[in-house]
């Protein structure tokens, strides 16, 4: 069966040596025939013209047919017994534009011409269409006050973007949830992923679930990795990083027009967030030694 990622298999662009085979050996293993797009965490600086010096773009020239691209193309994968189905994965990866500004009337213009210009196959297969996004989205109802979020990140709102489709996957947000419609609806079924492990400690007991998706456009949930068992370690890390209040107070004295003080604002920002991540990394190491032990 066909595994779909929406994005953000690492979480920076610079992935190890090590976490790269671990990607290959568990996600593209021989048990599943692997589809993924790019996340904002999978891109250097989140630019999509950067992939290639990424992780991600190392996997894409490693297995080039099981990537769609930042650019977008639509992949038909025919199950190989053959159970008269195909599906067809429309990949819609991280853009700038799209990512916090949700379904933008060009967006979904992109997203109805490609459904339009697919490629159609025998008129025997049951066809389902499915669209792999990576952006955010949160629950229609819900209040969400994060800074930049506009309200086309909606899920009803990417529903509607995506009319026609069987399926819209979504990535970014690291809450799963599911809105289901039923079949016959022209509204797609929307799976929002959520993370596959914790990065922050206020994410502690998030569920972390994959889900299986029905021809009748129902979906089942399954447990990927337990949280019950979970043990949480409280530290507080020292850095030898200038307080952020001081790192701000220096890019706010930076010009946006020169060249130079953009770089500088980034060598600034670059280095305070790679000096926390180490020493934070430093401490996880030490705990998981002493857990051995």
């Amino acid at each position: 069966m066909p595994l779909l990622v929406a994005g953000d298999i690492f979480d920076t662009s610079e992935g190890p040596v090590s976490v790269v085979n671990l990607v290959l050996k568990h996600l593209f293993s021989r048990r599943f025939t692997t589809y993924a797009i790019p996340g904002q965490h999978d891109l250097p600086f989140h630019n999509k013209d950067l992939l290639h010096t990424s992780a991600f773009g190392t996997l894409m020239e490693a297995l080039p047919n099981h990537f769609i691209n930042v650019d977008g193309k639509t992949i038909s994968y025919v199950h190989p017994e053959g159970d008269g189905v195909r599906i067809q994965i429309h990949g819609f990866g991280y853009d700038q534009e799209v990512g916090m500004e949700g379904a933008t009337q060009n967006f979904i213009l992109q997203a109805q011409e490609r459904l339009a210009n697919r490629k159609v196959f025998s008129q025997n297969d049951k066809e389902i269409n499915v669209a792999l996004v990576h952006a955010f989205c949160y629950p229609s109802g819900s209040e969400y006050t994060i800074p930049g979020v506009s309200p086309r990140c909606a899920s009803d709102r990417w529903q509607n973007a995506f009319r026609g489709y069987d399926f819209v996957i979504m990535g970014d947000h690291h809450d799963p949830f599911v809105e289901e419609v039923k079949s016959g609806n022209p509204l797609p079924t929307l799976v929002n992923c959520g993370g596959a492990f914790n990065r922050n400690s206020n994410e502690q007991g998030r569920p972390r679930v994959g889900y299986l998706l029905y021809t009748d456009k129902t979906v089942r949930e399954v447990s990927l990795l337990s949280s019950v068992e979970e043990k949480w370690k409280e530290k507080t890390v020292e850095t030898k990083v200038e307080e952020w209040g001081k790192v701000l107070e220096k890019l706010d004295n930076l010009s946006v027009e020169n060249i130079d003080d953009i770089m500088r604002a980034y060598e600034l920002t670059f280095k305070a967030q790679c000096d926390m991540v180490k020493a934070v990394m430093k401490e996880i190491l030490k705990a998981v030694k002493e857990r051995k032990r």
